[in-house]
């Protein structure tokens, strides 16, 4: 997120030139962080599940071990999505204080 408001000081100056407060700026970064971790949420699910699942099976089939019982409680869901949303929403405090201090005419000098 940091890089994020680096890499976007231009348009963060232009949009408080055209009246958007440093609440607005605050708001569109911290979306944009919690939609990226809920994206990120929702393919780490069944990625992880595929993950686990192929090393069981590579480990017990390849590697002749026996036999491994593969859990995946569903209870592992809803914490993984707390600790993502918690952790993006930590994560984006400095960059968002950053963009949201951000003069219009120092956002736009910046190359």
């Amino acid at each position: 997120m940091t890089m994020n408001v680096i890499e976007r000081t231009r348009e963060i100056g232009i949009l408080r030139y055209v009246g958007a407060r440093a609440k607005d700026v605050r708001r569109i970064f911290r979306t944009e962080a919690l939609a990226v971790a809920f994206a990120g949420w929702i393919l780490a699910i069944p990625l992880g599940w595929l993950i686990g699942r192929t090393l069981v099976w590579v480990v017990t089939e390849v590697f002749d071990f026996g036999s491994i019982a593969y859990d995946y409680p569903l209870w592992y869901l809803p914490v993984a999505f707390v600790v993502t949303i918690a952790l993006a929403a930590l994560v984006v405090v400095a960059p968002v204080h950053r963009a949201a201090r951000l003069r219009p005419g120092d956002a736009l000098r910046y190359e």
